[in-house]
Parts: C-alpha cells; sequence; structure tokens
C-alpha cells in the first residue's frame, strides 16, 4: 500500500513539472499602433522556478509631433509617474503591477518601463489585456491583449 501512495506522489510530481505554466500564454512581442504614440510590449523570460509573476518591458514611441508639444512636466511624469498607468486584466479580474520602473534606454524620444505583475489569486490563460492609461499624453485607454 506504501509503495501504491509513493508512486502516486511521484507521478503527480512530474505531471506538476511537466504542467505549462500561465505565463506561457502571453504572446513575446505585441505593438499598438496610434496617431499619438506607438506602445510596445515584450514580455521577458522568467527563471523556470518563477511560476507566479509576469514581467513586461514596455516602450512608447510618442509621435514627432506629440513630443514636441510635451511641457516639461508631462516629460517628467512619462519618466517618473507611470506607476498607475499600466495595469492587467484577467477576464473581469484587475491586477495592479507589483511594481512599474522606468528605464533609461538612451533612445530619444521614448519612455521605456520594466513592469511587473504578480496576481494574488490563481489566474487562467484566458485572455489577458494591458491596459494603458495614457494620462500624460492625450488622457484616453487603451487596450492591448496579450495571448498569442
Amino acid at each position: 500500500m506504501k509503495s501504491y501512495a509513493a508512486i502516486f506522489l511521484i507521478m503527480l510530481m512530474l505531471w506538476s513539472c511537466k504542467r505549462a505554466r500561465w505565463q506561457d500564454n502571453i504572446a513575446d512581442f505585441k505593438e499598438l499602433q496610434n496617431p499619438a504614440f506607438a506602445l510596445q510590449v515584450m514580455k521577458m523570460k522568467n527563471k523556470d522556478t518563477d511560476t507566479v509573476s509576469l514581467n513586461l518591458r514596455v516602450r512608447l514611441y510618442p509621435s514627432a509631433g506629440e513630443t514636441e508639444r510635451l511641457s516639461p512636466d508631462q516629460k517628467n511624469g512619462l519618466s517618473y509617474g507611470m506607476d498607475s498607468c499600466f495595469f492587467l486584466f484577467e477576464g473581469a479580474q484587475r491586477i495592479k503591477p507589483a511594481f512599474v520602473q522606468a528605464v533609461s534606454n538612451g533612445v530619444r524620444n521614448s519612455f521605456e518601463y520594466l513592469v511587473s505583475f504578480e496576481p494574488v489569486r490563481p489566474v487562467s490563460p484566458v485572455n489577458f489585456r494591458l491596459v494603458y492609461q495614457g494620462k500624460y499624453l492625450d488622457g484616453k485607454q487603451y487596450n492591448l491583449t496579450l495571448n498569442k
């Protein structure tokens, strides 16, 4: 009887190791084009042991005319005030980022961020949308489906 329990536990562990992670359903690259800006989202590779977090590189390229119209406060906000501009929807569940970090990339008139999500509840790889709230550009909300 003990040997059956041990075999069952070993098979369960092997099955759980082979299961696909929910992050595997997220596309490696997505882009949203708009007359005012372009938004690029790239999935970053997690360690194999990390089955919880989703790390994204997000690049924001305002159009040439839009960049010239930005005030110093807007440019400062785009560089350092983006922590409330991104969130993730999984179905109807809204997931706030664990952190948003501005990244200096050296590319003129572009803004880059590291955005990390760590859902509290278990998620299913059904339908993921990244929502960008353009409060420093045009004030509109934009949705980008992240599924493959």
